[in-house]
């Protein structure tokens, strides 16, 4: 996933309101981290240098502490908006990733992966979080704050622009080098839980089976040894996390001091006036702020943007056919004429040709050896397997014949009874 995927402004509606509302937020915070500087530096050198007295100040003394109210209520403003729009996405997300699941049909993800499905749709969107309230914002800021004081010192110190020009590229590289590493420590981190997950799902699933014939604590080991592989994977993310904090720490820090060197020999020889020196060091630590502390919110947002990914992944799905919308009839037999299924990645067909044909008000059975393709064949006539040959039709009014690729599925699945080989109970009523 890419800082701001189209993706996720195509299924999370509700963030592209969200990001509006950072870019504004994000204007109004480079001005007034201009405007706080120009303040604090005109406050400190009309008491240092000129010796005015407090009561000369009293203005802009006021005026900057107006400044740092209206900054932290952007902040709190921003933070709250935060969290509503983070959960508005993880809602849309979730909802959209169960009806793609569900889409798939039971040998799609449900059936196949629900513990990854399970922990992805709960634990994992929940890592939105960071990239919502802390990583995002900072991204915008990153782009707008620098941009700005360049702009200022610019037409203040040519100098000392062109040596934070220079330098700021260099955080953004570090940062993708350190970004790469860290996906593939993420990625482990992730595959690892969603092996737990899928582990103890069975193991709960298997528990009678396992209790009958005394296996029921020989499986604790084997979670336990998981859930110490996930632990280790997380220690190594958060081990990137720090060092990579430190190492853009460092390069922001001995950029500053360039500034710093550059402003103070330039000051003491006379080619910079006071007021110009200190506005332009107060300035230059804010162009890297911004940038340094989405390298730190990139790792607190690092497994929800994972996530998002896998979401998106699962969304690019093929669904089962859905059909043409045909109504169903009121047919009076099912039809299955050389009905076959083979599964991707298998050269052996899980059903083998079959033909018959079931009449209502009548019984059909269907035997055969175990493995043979019975519930194979029923999930096909349901529409949960396309089949590899043959055709499936319902014989209609005047002896009318239409496929069953043809009916609109949720339609057809309404006319049907099925009690599957793993039942389920479900909290609703029967009528």
């Amino acid at each position: 996933m890419r800082p701001i995927d189209p993706r996720l402004l195509h299924v999370a509606r509700s963030t592209r309101r969200y990001i509006v509302a950072v870019i504004l937020t994000g204007i109004v915070t480079a001005a007034l981290v201009i405007i706080q500087a120009r303040l604090l530096s005109g406050i400190i050198v009309d008491l240092s240098a000129k010796g005015e007295p407090w009561s000369a100040v009293s203005t802009g003394v006021i005026a900057l502490a107006m400044v740092f109210v209206v900054r932290g209520a952007i902040a709190w403003a921003a933070e709250v908006l935060a969290v509503r729009s983070s959960a508005r996405a993880k809602e849309e997300l979730r909802d959209a990733t169960v009806r793609r699941v569900l889409d798939c049909g039971p040998y799609g993800l449900a059936g196949s992966a629900p513990g990854e499905v399970a922990t992805l749709v709960t634990r994992g969107l929940d890592g939105l979080d960071g990239y919502f309230a802390k990583y995002l914002p900072q991204l915008v800021l990153a782009v707008i704050v620098p941009c700005a004081v360049l702009a200022t010192l610019a037409g203040q110190d040519l100098l000392s622009a062109f040596i934070i020009a220079v330098t700021i590229p260099l955080i953004p590289v570090f940062m993708v080098l350190i970004g790469l590493y860290t996906k593939g420590r993420v990625d482990r981190q992730w595959r690892t839980l969603a092996a737990v997950s899928s582990h103890v799902l069975d193991l709960i699933e298997g528990l009678p089976t396992l209790k009958i014939f005394g296996r029921a604590k020989a499986q604790a080991a084997a979670v336990r040894a998981m859930g110490d592989e996930y632990r280790s994977a997380t220690l190594a993310v958060l081990r990137v996390s720090f060092l990579s904090s430190l190492a853009l720490e460092l390069l922001a820090t001995l950029s500053i001091a360039l500034v710093a060197v550059s402003v103070g020999l330039r000051l003491a020889e006379g080619q910079l006036t006071y007021a110009t020196a200190l506005f332009v060091l107060l300035l230059a630590p804010e162009a890297y702020l911004p940038l340094r502390l989405v390298g730190q919110h990139f790792h607190a947002a690092a497994e929800g943007v994972d996530a998002a990914d896998r979401v998106f992944t699962i969304l690019e799905l093929p669904i089962l056919e859905q059909g043409h919308g045909a109504t169903v009839p009121a047919y009076s037999s099912l039809r299955v004429a050389g009905a076959a299924v083979q599964f991707d990645g298998r050269s052996e067909r899980a059903l083998e040709p079959v033909t018959f044909e079931a009449t209502s008000g009548s019984v059909t059975a269907l035997v055969g050896a175990s493995g043979g393709g019975k519930t194979t064949l029923l999930n096909a006539i349901m529409g949960f397997i396309p089949l590899d040959a043959g055709a499936m039709s319902v014989l209609g009014p005047q002896g009318s014949e239409i496929e069953l690729r043809q009916l609109d599925r949720a339609a057809w699945l309404a006319t049907i009874g099925w009690v599957p080989q793993r039942s389920r109970l479900v909290d609703a009523t029967a009528s």
